[in-house]
């Protein structure tokens, strides 16, 4: 899955979540410019896992950006 997009230049982040039929959240990756983080996680039957913040903050307010995700046998892979 490729998504495209430009946060805007007040925002505080923006989050991807992929779902899946039974409501679950396979994957939240969650930039959030405020906290110079990414935030990666899943909600399984209404329980959050654990927060994955490891990574240094590529992306910019303002500025156009390109991510990738693929479903791997091993997780997300998220470029």
């Amino acid at each position: 899955m490729v998504i495209h997009g430009t946060p805007e230049k007040k925002g505080k982040g923006f989050h991807i979540d992929l779902l899946k039929k039974n409501g679950d959240i396979a994957l939240h990756f969650n930039p959030r410019f405020d906290e110079k983080a990414i935030v990666r996680n899943s909600l399984i039957s209404n329980e959050w896992g654990n927060e994955e913040r490891g990574g240094k903050m590529v992306l910019k307010k303002a500025n156009e950006f390109v991510i990738e995700i693929r479903n791997e046998a091993s997780g997300f892979q998220v470029s």
